[in-house]
């Protein structure tokens, strides 16, 4: 039992600074600073997508994550995006 919650405050942990760093990209992105929010939303996605595979038993949470993931995806296209526009 002790494995099973310290996996949940593992995951939880992991969720929160995905979050953190997620939404850090979006204040870089809405200062302009593409690259910069790019990183960040790199980084985020490497978080999600690590705690997507860890919680694959969880149906609705991993239905959650993946959503979250796609959003995240979408404004890390954006902001490769307004990097080519800006060169």
């Amino acid at each position: 039992m002790a494995d099973l919650d310290r996996k949940k405050e593992d995951i939880m942990n992991d969720l929160e600074q995905a979050n953190a760093l997620t939404d850090a990209a979006e204040d870089l992105y809405s200062q302009f600073n593409f690259k910069k929010a790019l990183e960040y939303f790199n980084n985020g996605l490497e978080l999600l997508m690590s705690i997507k595979k860890r919680t694959k038993d969880d149906k609705k949470f991993n239905n959650r994550m993946r959503k979250r993931i796609e959003e995240v995806l979408i404004r890390a296209e954006t902001c490769k995006k307004q990097i080519k526009m800006s060169k």
